[in-house]
């Protein structure tokens, strides 16, 4: 005798089907989610950058735009851009000068996605402003420069595109009346 196999099919007795408008609104609800993770990725991500552009810093690299007496103005706004975010006075060459040390090294490298997340609307807008301003602004590249201006520059292009991940800020150019 052969056997026979009986399929059987699930039993949809006491379940209700979605109606589209549940169906809608549960396609929205997960594009959500997914446009959520997809930004912590990205934050993510940015954080990473932050780091990596970090930890290529040392305090030889500080200490060398420390003995710059005239500096370059692109060395100069750098060094402002960093003071900024990390909250400390821009006061002119002279004053931030002195605070090229050991200890603005440790605020660079301790500064994360939790620190950005931490930055208030009005720090956050006017770093962006420092950093898309010219000379920074108009260099494609930093060959040719300070190396340690480069390695600061680039931290500072990372923590800019961390923040606007964050913060949610356009990436587009600040347009200048001289």
């Amino acid at each position: 005798a052969a056997a026979t196999a009986q399929i059987s099919q699930p039993s949809n007795k006491g379940v209700e089907q979605d109606s589209p408008g549940q169906r809608g609104k549960q396609v929205k609800v997960i594009q959500r989610i997914s446009s959520g993770h997809q930004r912590n990725v990205a934050i993510e991500a940015a954080g990473l950058e932050v780091s990596v552009a970090a930890s290529r810093l040392d305090m030889r690299s500080i200490q060398g735009l420390r003995s710059f007496r005239h500096p370059p103005e692109i060395t100069v706004q750098v060094v402002a851009a960093v003071a900024t975010i990390l909250g400390l006075p821009v006061l002119g060459w002279a004053a931030m000068r002195k605070e090229l040390n050991s200890g603005l090294l440790c605020s660079i490298m301790s500064f994360d996605a939790k620190a950005a997340e931490e930055c208030p609307k009005a720090l956050v807008d006017k770093f962006i402003l420092v950093v898309q301003s010219p000379p920074l602004a108009d260099c494609d590249t930093l060959e040719g420069k300070c190396s340690a201006v480069a390695l600061l520059a680039a931290w500072c292009f990372a923590v800019g595109r961390l923040l606007r991940r964050i913060h949610r800020k356009p990436t587009a150019k600040v347009s200048h009346i001289h």
